[in-house]
């Protein structure tokens, strides 16, 4: 039984350190930030982090788990169907979109915390370890559409991704139109693929 608390009691504080991050960027996190927001006792923080950085760290990593799973999802789904350049950019559409329609805040935490990792070296492996995960999953679906080099093409598709959220995020226009966004993503895999993209 306290072996299960101790992971509830975790758990909640590092998704309470993300949304902090999400909400108003990683100078406001605190331990006593985190206990408030976490709605556990100030030691409790401490006990399990001893630091910002091993919090950060922990946070980065856990923050992603749910967008893998998802592309896990993906590519298993692909290996099972025929697959297409068309059914593939719409499946990322989607995914994208989702992101930004139920995890909004946690995408913003992540990325704040990649901008972290850029200015304290201590965050790096983690973020780099997070964007090695989101490329292979990738490689996996470029292959299975007929990439001939799956292992250069991921790595464009996923910094495209977080082009497109990236932009997403930091303008007022209307979220993300799923359609429109999947034109946009075939296109870019259809030149990578060396085949004519289809209209939108």
């Amino acid at each position: 039984m306290d072996k299960v608390r101790n992971q509830q009691r975790r758990k909640r504080i590092l998704e309470a350190t993300v949304r902090i991050i999400g909400r108003e960027g990683p100078g406001s996190v605190t331990h006593r930030a985190v206990a408030a927001e976490a709605d556990v006792p100030l030691a409790a923080t401490t006990y399990y982090f001893a630091s910002k950085e091993v919090l950060f760290n922990e946070a980065l990593t856990t923050s992603v788990q749910t967008d893998l799973a998802e592309l896990e999802v993906l590519a298993r789904a692909m290996s099972k169907s025929p697959a297409s350049v068309e059914a593939f950019a719409q499946a990322l559409a989607g995914f994208l979109t989702g992101q930004l329609r139920r995890r909004r805040t946690t995408v913003v935490a992540q990325y704040e915390l990649a901008l972290e990792a850029a200015r304290h070296s201590s965050l790096r492996p983690a973020a780099r370890a997070a964007t090695e995960a989101y490329v292979r999953l990738c490689q996996v679906m470029l292959e299975r559409i007929g990439s001939l080099d799956p292992a250069a093409d991921a790595p464009l598709l996923v910094a495209v991704m977080d082009g497109l959220l990236l932009d997403q995020l930091s303008s007022s226009r209307s979220p993300f139109d799923v359609q429109a966004l999947a034109c946009q993503l075939r296109r870019f895999i259809a030149g990578q693929l060396q085949a004519p993209a289809r209209s939108g």
